[in-house]
Protein backbone atom coordinates (compact mmCIF):
# COMPACT_ATOMS: atom_id res chain seq x y z
CA UNK A 1 0.00 0.00 0.00
CA UNK A 2 2.73 2.51 0.92
CA UNK A 3 4.58 1.58 -2.14
CA UNK A 4 1.61 2.28 -4.30
CA UNK A 5 0.63 5.40 -2.61
CA UNK A 6 4.08 6.66 -3.37
CA UNK A 7 4.44 5.86 -6.73
CA UNK A 8 0.74 7.97 -7.32
CA UNK A 9 2.63 10.88 -5.41
CA UNK A 10 5.69 10.55 -8.26
CA UNK A 11 3.33 10.37 -11.22
CA UNK A 12 1.03 13.01 -10.07
CA UNK A 13 4.49 15.22 -9.50
CA UNK A 14 5.29 14.05 -13.24
CA UNK A 15 2.09 14.92 -14.97
CA UNK A 16 2.02 18.85 -13.04
CA UNK A 17 5.81 19.56 -14.08
CA UNK A 18 4.27 19.77 -17.97
CA UNK A 19 0.87 21.20 -17.07
CA UNK A 20 2.22 24.25 -17.46
CA UNK A 21 3.15 25.69 -20.73
CA UNK A 22 5.40 29.03 -20.49
CA UNK A 23 2.79 30.52 -23.30
CA UNK A 24 0.25 29.78 -20.97
CA UNK A 25 1.38 30.87 -17.55
CA UNK A 26 0.96 34.39 -15.81
CA UNK A 27 2.46 34.78 -11.95
CA UNK A 28 2.55 32.08 -9.81
CA UNK A 29 -0.38 33.36 -7.85
CA UNK A 30 -2.54 33.50 -10.97
CA UNK A 31 -1.69 30.47 -12.60
CA UNK A 32 -2.64 28.68 -9.10
CA UNK A 33 -5.73 30.41 -8.88
CA UNK A 34 -6.41 29.04 -12.13
CA UNK A 35 -5.17 25.66 -11.18
CA UNK A 36 -7.29 25.02 -7.95
CA UNK A 37 -10.22 25.84 -9.84
CA UNK A 38 -9.78 23.49 -12.62
CA UNK A 39 -8.91 20.73 -9.68
CA UNK A 40 -12.70 21.42 -8.15
CA UNK A 41 -14.06 22.05 -11.38
CA UNK A 42 -12.77 18.35 -12.76
CA UNK A 43 -12.15 16.50 -9.58
CA UNK A 44 -14.91 17.22 -7.13
CA UNK A 45 -16.91 14.43 -5.74
CA UNK A 46 -18.77 14.54 -2.34
CA UNK A 47 -16.61 12.40 -0.06
CA UNK A 48 -17.39 11.61 3.96
CA UNK A 49 -14.42 10.85 6.34
CA UNK A 50 -15.22 10.58 10.21
CA UNK A 51 -13.80 12.68 12.80
CA UNK A 52 -10.87 11.71 14.93
CA UNK A 53 -11.76 9.52 17.48
CA UNK A 54 -8.83 8.93 19.97
CA UNK A 55 -7.72 11.56 22.56
CA UNK A 56 -5.38 14.23 20.85
CA UNK A 57 -1.91 14.42 22.15
CA UNK A 58 -0.58 17.74 21.64
CA UNK A 59 2.67 19.46 23.06
CA UNK A 60 3.11 22.75 21.55
CA UNK A 61 3.18 23.22 17.97
CA UNK A 62 3.30 19.41 17.46
CA UNK A 63 0.26 17.36 17.66
CA UNK A 64 1.03 13.27 17.47
CA UNK A 65 -0.73 10.40 16.18
CA UNK A 66 0.78 6.83 17.01
CA UNK A 67 3.64 6.97 15.11
CA UNK A 68 3.38 10.49 13.03
CA UNK A 69 3.65 13.63 14.24
CA UNK A 70 2.78 17.14 12.68
CA UNK A 71 3.91 20.20 13.33
CA UNK A 72 0.72 22.63 13.54
CA UNK A 73 1.39 26.43 12.53
CA UNK A 74 -0.11 28.75 15.43
CA UNK A 75 -2.82 29.67 12.90
CA UNK A 76 -6.63 29.86 14.88
CA UNK A 77 -8.32 28.43 11.73
CA UNK A 78 -5.70 25.53 11.44
CA UNK A 79 -5.80 24.57 14.72
CA UNK A 80 -9.19 24.33 14.91
CA UNK A 81 -9.16 21.88 11.75
CA UNK A 82 -6.98 19.79 13.87
CA UNK A 83 -8.56 20.55 17.87
CA UNK A 84 -11.57 19.44 16.22
CA UNK A 85 -10.64 15.88 15.03
CA UNK A 86 -11.66 16.56 11.44
CA UNK A 87 -7.88 16.42 10.17
CA UNK A 88 -5.39 13.69 11.03
CA UNK A 89 -2.65 11.68 8.95
CA UNK A 90 -4.89 8.66 8.24
CA UNK A 91 -6.83 11.51 5.61
CA UNK A 92 -4.16 11.05 3.45
CA UNK A 93 -4.14 7.21 2.58
CA UNK A 94 -8.28 7.08 3.39
CA UNK A 95 -8.06 9.58 0.56
CA UNK A 96 -6.82 7.43 -1.94
CA UNK A 97 -10.45 5.35 -2.01
CA UNK A 98 -11.41 8.11 -4.51
CA UNK A 99 -8.67 8.62 -6.71
CA UNK A 100 -9.01 6.72 -10.02
CA UNK A 101 -6.91 3.26 -9.97
CA UNK A 102 -3.05 3.70 -10.68
CA UNK A 103 -2.22 2.21 -14.25
CA UNK A 104 1.37 0.53 -13.72
CA UNK A 105 3.26 -0.85 -16.73
CA UNK A 106 6.62 -2.83 -16.26
CA UNK A 107 8.76 -0.12 -16.96
CA UNK A 108 7.46 1.92 -14.53
CA UNK A 109 7.42 -1.25 -11.74
CA UNK A 110 11.00 -1.71 -12.37
CA UNK A 111 12.20 1.83 -11.93
CA UNK A 112 10.51 1.42 -8.68
CA UNK A 113 12.60 -1.43 -7.67
CA UNK A 114 15.56 -0.06 -8.87
CA UNK A 115 15.24 2.89 -6.94
CA UNK A 116 13.94 0.84 -3.64
CA UNK A 117 17.61 -1.21 -4.38
CA UNK A 118 19.66 2.25 -4.37
CA UNK A 119 17.97 3.88 -1.70
CA UNK A 120 17.88 0.64 0.50
CA UNK A 121 14.75 1.09 2.16
CA UNK A 122 10.99 2.05 0.55
CA UNK A 123 9.89 6.04 0.95
CA UNK A 124 7.04 6.95 2.33
CA UNK A 125 4.88 9.93 1.96
CA UNK A 126 5.03 10.66 5.61
CA UNK A 127 7.76 9.16 7.96
CA UNK A 128 7.78 8.38 11.67
CA UNK A 129 9.49 11.90 11.78
CA UNK A 130 6.72 13.71 10.62
CA UNK A 131 5.47 16.77 8.46
CA UNK A 132 4.36 20.41 8.54
CA UNK A 133 1.76 22.30 8.00
CA UNK A 134 1.97 25.71 7.57
CA UNK A 135 -0.24 27.40 5.45
CA UNK A 136 -3.93 27.23 5.51
CA UNK A 137 -6.17 29.55 3.21
CA UNK A 138 -9.55 29.91 2.75
CA UNK A 139 -10.23 30.08 -1.33
CA UNK A 140 -12.98 32.45 -2.49
CA UNK A 141 -15.94 30.80 -3.91
CA UNK A 142 -19.27 32.85 -4.05
CA UNK A 143 -21.14 30.54 -5.63
CA UNK A 144 -20.97 28.27 -2.87
CA UNK A 145 -23.53 28.17 -0.31
CA UNK A 146 -22.75 29.38 3.09
CA UNK A 147 -23.06 25.41 4.58
CA UNK A 148 -19.56 24.87 2.35
CA UNK A 149 -16.42 26.67 2.27
CA UNK A 150 -13.14 25.28 0.40
CA UNK A 151 -8.94 25.60 1.78
CA UNK A 152 -5.78 25.01 0.62
CA UNK A 153 -3.38 23.82 2.59
CA UNK A 154 0.58 23.45 2.27
CA UNK A 155 1.88 20.49 3.75
CA UNK A 156 5.87 20.11 4.30
CA UNK A 157 7.06 16.31 4.63
CA UNK A 158 10.08 15.37 6.08
CA UNK A 159 13.34 15.75 4.63
CA UNK A 160 11.49 17.46 1.53
CA UNK A 161 12.97 20.71 0.45
CA UNK A 162 9.27 21.43 -1.58
CA UNK A 163 6.22 21.86 -0.13
CA UNK A 164 2.88 20.00 -0.99
CA UNK A 165 -0.59 21.71 -1.91
CA UNK A 166 -3.50 20.48 -0.80
CA UNK A 167 -7.25 21.20 -1.42
CA UNK A 168 -10.74 20.52 0.70
CA UNK A 169 -13.87 21.04 0.97
CA UNK A 170 -15.89 21.60 4.84
CA UNK A 171 -19.26 21.56 5.52
CA UNK A 172 -21.35 22.48 8.30
CA UNK A 173 -25.06 22.06 7.58
CA UNK A 174 -26.07 24.39 10.37
CA UNK A 175 -23.77 27.90 8.87
CA UNK A 176 -25.25 30.57 7.76
CA UNK A 177 -23.79 33.46 5.75
CA UNK A 178 -23.39 35.41 9.49
CA UNK A 179 -21.11 31.99 10.74
CA UNK A 180 -17.71 33.01 11.29
CA UNK A 181 -14.86 31.00 9.61
CA UNK A 182 -13.81 29.59 13.04
CA UNK A 183 -17.36 28.60 14.24
CA UNK A 184 -18.40 27.13 11.03
CA UNK A 185 -14.81 24.86 11.22
CA UNK A 186 -15.85 23.79 14.94
CA UNK A 187 -19.08 22.35 13.45
CA UNK A 188 -17.91 20.98 9.75
CA UNK A 189 -17.08 17.70 8.42
CA UNK A 190 -14.12 16.94 5.74
CA UNK A 191 -16.00 16.27 2.65
CA UNK A 192 -13.45 16.43 0.15
CA UNK A 193 -9.88 16.13 -0.03
CA UNK A 194 -7.05 16.08 -2.75
CA UNK A 195 -3.76 16.84 -3.85
CA UNK A 196 -3.04 19.46 -6.33
CA UNK A 197 1.13 20.00 -6.84
CA UNK A 198 4.56 20.06 -5.96
CA UNK A 199 5.52 23.74 -4.93
CA UNK A 200 8.40 24.03 -6.78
Amino acid sequence: MKKLLLMYHIILFSAILIHCEPANCQTQGEQEVKWAKELFANSYKPQQYKRYELPLHVKGDIYTYKDVAITVAPKPELRTFFDSGIFYPDIFQQSFKYEPPLQINKDTLAAWRKRNIELKEPATPYTQLGLSILHFEELQYPELAPTRKRFKMMVFYHLSANSTIYFLELTNNNATDKTNTLEFIKGASLTFFKQGWVQI
